[in-house]
């Protein structure tokens, strides 16, 4: 049998060359029938990609903020802040951070930084304070405008006379609510705080100390690196041009990602298509292991794109179910072969979820060099009948998660 051929069955004697006229004929018809899919295919994936570049191109409402989690109170108010934010058109970003910068000019630079990067219109975040004032302070700023608001906050007094202290439950949810209500206000297009030249450089507001674990550093610290891990799972639907309805298979992926790129292990295990030649019915599966590197570049909203090239092995498994007469059914074969192409995926982060699942709707070209073809091995030579195609669009729903 030649490299990359799979056969059907064995036939008793050598088809008619009549027969093979009819074959030629057939194949021509299936091409157009090809065609016309691979355009609808083209047309649904260019009607996708065109409609999320309306979104990002157009004025979006959605309002992106950026929270920067120094430590457990952060955390804990950041947590407060999904809840607090679940019916606003609000996005809410985890940025985290080692230590916040050692002064105010240093803070207000860094969030300059932090909404380029991440895309955002407002960065958030707390100050506590430390020494006898017990107090903290929340800060929202506006890089765009230029313009910050502070709101000081005091830990509660307990029935005993004793106060919670500066990141207690009663002060976190405090610092919630008012986060909520600028950022329903700046939602609104009202204007809030003051310009940032009206503040004190290099110095937090004279009513509140200097921020607990600040260092007297004026460098500027990176923003530490950060590697969580991602999971999916999926359908997926590739076109080889035999299969009439394309091969259907469940796709999961596990991996690991950062804010901007990742890196997963994909696989897809396919699921039973019946291809008929005649009286002969023959059950192909395609199944594919693979290496997905590539990035996320936020969009409109809620909206990304990901990008990736994915490397590995497609193993096409064929199982005869009939014979026709004169032929002889044959054991169950594999065809394995190399599997390269880029896919790309338009994903939706729901605001319930904090930014830590997305669903998406993507399309993929796979280029197999080692397509198998189907046909018929008979004691005067291999007859081909149905040849996959090399390149083999695929279309995908999933829903992929990670870790904060």
């Amino acid at each position: 049998m030649a490299p990359g051929t799979d056969t059907i069955g064995s036939p008793s004697q050598p088809p008619p060359m009549t027969k093979t006229k009819t074959i030629e004929f057939k194949n021509s018809a299936a091409w157009a029938g090809r065609v016309r899919r691979a355009a609808v295919l083209v047309a649904m994936v260019a009607s996708v990609w065109s409609s999320g570049s309306a979104a990002a191109a157009g004025d979006d409402k959605r309002l992106r903020v950026a929270v920067i989690v120094a430590g457990s109170a952060d955390r804990a108010l950041l947590d407060r802040l999904y809840g607090q934010t679940s019916d606003l058109d609000v996005e809410l970003v985890d940025v985290a951070v080692s230590a916040l910068e050692p002064n105010l000019r240093g803070r207000l630079d860094a969030a300059d930084h932090m909404a380029a990067s991440r895309g955002a219109r407002v960065v958030v975040w707390l100050e506590v304070a430390s020494g006898e004032a017990d107090r903290a302070a929340v800060y929202i700023c506006e890089p765009a405008t230029g313009r910050v608001f502070v709101r000081e906050l005091r830990g509660e007094q307990t029935q005993d006379g004793v106060r919670s202290g500066p990141t207690g439950t009663a002060t976190l949810e405090a610092a919630a609510l008012v986060i909520r209500e600028a950022l329903r206000a700046l939602a609104e297009g009202v204007v809030i705080g003051v310009r940032r030249d009206e503040l004190v450089p290099d110095s937090p507001p004279p009513s509140l100390p200097a921020p607990v674990g600040s260092s007297p550093e004026p460098e500027s610290e990176p923003e530490p690196f950060r590697l969580r891990w991602l999971a999916g799972v999926g359908w997926q639907l590739a076109f080889d041009g035999v299969t009439p309805s394309g091969q259907q298979a469940v796709a999961v992926r596990l991996g690991a990602r950062t804010d901007a790129l990742h890196l997963a292990l994909v696989g897809a295990a396919g699921l039973a298509t019946e291809l008929r030649d005649g009286p002969s019915t023959l059950e192909l599966r395609r199944h594919t292991v693979a290496l997905a590197a590539g990035g996320t570049l936020p969009m409109a909203g809620s909206l990304a794109a990901r990008m990736e090239l994915c490397v590995g092995v497609v193993v096409f498994q064929r199982r005869t179910i009939t014979a026709g007469a004169g032929l002889q059914r044959v054991a169950e074969g594999t065809a394995p072969s190399l599997l390269v192409g880029p896919e790309m995926a338009l994903s939706w982060l729901p605001p319930f979820a904090g930014g830590r699942i997305a669903f998406e709707f993507g399309a993929a070209v796979d280029f197999v060099p080692g397509a198998p073809i189907l046909g018929y091995d008979g004691g005067s030579g291999f007859e081909p009948r149905q040849t996959l195609w090399r390149i083999q669009p695929r279309i995908l729903l999933g829903v992929v998660g990670w870790g904060r």
